[in-house]
């Protein structure tokens, strides 16, 4: 029998493909919901979901039954003190704690494009999956991407496209691929990894038997490992020497691959320099998967440029000319830690007001205070979980508007919006940006990023031009 840890999206893809498998399995989770219980025992019988056990009787009585493992849902936390006690008698019992992703890479015999990092994975996963379709593969794109692995073994495809994390990562020991990247390693899960060095063994535990592993030769922690591993091929911004890289032709930038010149910077349809970085990622990718002739097809091309990026990241919800200044509003509510949050910024010139704030996560936001001192942002906070980012800010010396109540986002907007329209006047500067990237989860005051995205697109879109002074 299976122990499955975890009742949600995960927990019911495994709890499903275990039921076609014809394997006995019981569910657990943390959270008690009746509803759900129900609907469960209705519809894999009633002894396939039980009550989490409160006491290490219960547990190891749980466990004597989980002869085939512990399944282990991303979402659960193995830090909580009640999970940690049952995942510690379950090691103590040399029981293996595995993952959906683990058991996808024992029974998938299809081609796969792995692809992770800090920042820019979901990007990514969605733009080599266009460039796969372009090529005519069918493709089926999932992971930490919407759909759980083990739902994509019901598609039809010929190429399965993973986003992965580093939740699920953890519980992953089984790791092959025909090509996988590592886009950039910054802070971010700490709360739950515990430091930097877990985290980033995590990660570049992707490249693990891949056909073509790819790192970014500008990030710290990815170009130390491709020092000790010499298969690695390298996208780069700053090394043109690199795999893929930028180079000037004809007083354009353009983006290479193995030296051949495949389309200029100023074509696509995305902005900001880190989605340079993730352009180049994407093609380094394609050619490692499907050989460098695919970038010279118009179809590829075609598809390269017209992406158009992901929802809720530096996606420009509207723009509003005020007094001869035209202020883009910038939704980029995926960026849930400080590395998101600078790349963003560092993709932006002129003068920005940004809205910072939410859950932590533990991460050091030194560095974000310093780049939002030296670009003299306005600064705006939402969330009220912000102490560390708050102490931040204050040694910088860098001033910000709180927003008390999520329902005064609007209230925030048109204060930070003026500000920063005073700013461009007193630079002269023709163009200023409202940048929505927040560098915390989104938990204190809503479900999720999409949901905080979509709050501060709503506000934009009512923001009344007299509010702005």
């Amino acid at each position: 029998m299976y122990l499955i840890i975890g009742m949600g999206q995960t927990g019911r893809s495994l709890a499903a493909y275990l039921h076609k498998a014809g394997c006995e399995f019981v569910a657990i989770d943390t959270r008690s919901d009746a509803t759900r219980d129900q609907h469960w025992a209705d519809q894999y019988g009633f002894d396939s979901v039980a009550v989490w056990p409160e006491n290490r009787k219960m547990r190891q009585a749980l466990l004597a039954r989980a002869e085939n493992g512990v399944m282990l849902s991303p979402g659960v936390n193995p830090q909580e003190k009640s999970v940690a006690e049952l995942l510690a008698e379950a090691r103590a019992a040399g029981i293996a704690i595995r993952g959906d992703l683990d058991l996808f890479f024992t029974v998938s015999t299809r081609p796969r494009v792995l692809i992770t990092g800090s920042n820019g994975k979901s990007t990514v996963a969605l733009w080599i999956s266009e460039l796969l379709k372009a090529l005519g593969y069918r493709v089926a794109l999932g992971g930490n991407y919407g759909t759980p692995a083990l739902d994509l073994l019901s598609q039809p495809a010929d190429v399965d496209v993973l986003e992965v994390s580093s939740f699920q990562l953890a519980t992953t020991a089984h790791i092959s691929s025909n090509a996988a990247v590592v886009l950039n390693i910054s802070p971010d899960h700490l709360d739950r990894h515990g430091d930097m060095q877990t985290y980033a063994e995590l990660k570049l535990k992707l490249l693990a038997h891949s056909e073509c592993a790819l790192i970014n030769q500008d990030d710290d922690l990815c170009s130390q490992y491709a020092l000790a591993n010499s298969g690695c091929c390298a996208f780069s911004l700053r090394d043109q020497t690199a795999f893929a890289h930028i180079a000037v032709k004809d007083g354009q930038d353009w983006l290479v691959v193995n030296g051949q010149p495949v389309i200029t910077a100023a074509s696509l349809s995305v902005c900001g320099e880190h989605n340079l970085a993730n352009g180049l990622a994407t093609l380094a990718l394609l050619a490692g998967f499907a050989g460098r002739d695919a970038l010279k097809r118009p179809e590829v091309l075609e598809a390269f440029r017209r992406f158009s990026g992901l929802e809720h990241r530096m996606e420009l919800v509207d723009e509003h000319l005020y007094a001869g200044v035209v202020c883009r509003f910038i939704n980029d509510s995926k960026a849930t830690n400080v590395g998101a949050t600078q790349a963003a910024l560092s993709g932006l010139n002129g003068p920005v007001g940004i809205i910072l704030g939410g859950v932590a996560k533990d991460q050091d936001f030194s560095s974000l205070a310093g780049m939002v001192a030296s670009r003299k942002a306005e600064v705006g906070l939402v969330g009220d979980q912000n102490a560390e980012l708050k102490e931040a800010l204050k040694r910088e010396q860098v001033g910000f508007i709180e927003c008390e109540h999520r329902n005064e986002l609007g209230t925030l907007l048109a204060r930070l919006t003026t500000k920063v329209i005073a700013q461009a006047h007193k630079t002269n500067a023709e163009h200023a940006y409202l940048l929505f990237s927040p560098a915390c989860a989104s938990f204190d005051w809503y479900e999720h990023y999409q949901q905080r995205g979509t709050a501060f697109k709503m506000s934009v879109l009512e923001l009344d031009q007299k509010e702005i002074g």
